[in-house]
């Protein structure tokens, strides 16, 4: 179920208390009234991106027990926010990109270890951010990119062993960073774009995986079948 406009809210969601899926994306919603909590107890599908929930939103999603997939991207939401998150336990799939998370927002994500698609691109986790990531353990699609990571976040990455794709476009990563990589042997998609990588850095990460990347125009670097 989709919904466009902020007046369709409190009027429409009521009367669907079976839902299992809905999007109210791309509104003016600031907060989230306890007594609509109450109706959804069968949702496991959530889009409230773009909107400006902020804490106390994230709090309230929180409540939704039954998640198994959340986008609550770009709703400013900071390290408490992502902290209350973390309770949603059964979610796989969780895009809590463009918000003002730091590295204790990332602590408290590592609680979600049934995570299997993770997208924290731009946020502020940095290198100690980034050595929490690394903790999810089921983790196979982890977009980090926009988060001030350097060689060494890279390096935290790279004991990532079950990632099949993996974004780390518009970060300070150089040769070495994008070196410690070749421990990812099930990586299927690489974009780094927008990095510090030189092309000996490029040239020597190819040969290590032994693989044969398509290298596009923005650096991006994707695994063909040989």
């Amino acid at each position: 179920m989709l919904i466009t406009h902020y007046l369709d809210l409190a009027a429409t969601l009521e009367c669907f208390q079976n839902l299992t899926y809905l999007d109210i994306s791309n509104n003016y919603i600031s907060e989230i009234e306890s007594n609509l909590i109450n109706h959804f107890s069968k949702l496991k599908i959530l889009d409230i991106s773009n909107n400006t929930i902020g804490e106390v939103g994230a709090a309230a999603v929180s409540t939704f027990s039954n998640l198994t997939s959340l986008n609550i991207s770009n709703n400013a939401i900071r390290d408490i926010g992502a902290d209350d998150i973390s309770k949603l336990n059964l979610l796989t799939h969780l895009n809590i990109s463009d918000n003002k998370l730091g590295r204790y927002g990332a602590q408290g994500l590592v609680a979600l270890q049934n995570l299997n698609y993770l997208n924290t691109k731009q946020n502020k986790l940095c290198e100690n951010g980034a050595d929490y990531i690394k903790d999810l353990h089921l983790l196979e699609h982890l977009n980090i990119g926009e988060n001030n990571l350097c060689d060494n976040g890279t390096v935290r990455v790279s004991f990532m062993p079950s990632l099949i794709s993996l974004d780390l476009s518009d970060n300070n990563i150089g040769d070495i960073g994008a070196e410690s990589l070749i421990k990812l042997s099930k990586l299927e998609k690489l974009v780094i774009d927008k990095n510090h990588i030189s092309d000996l850095g490029i040239q020597s990460l190819n040969k290590k995986l032994n693989l044969r990347f398509k290298i596009d125009e923005t650096t991006q670097l994707k695994r063909e079948t040989r």
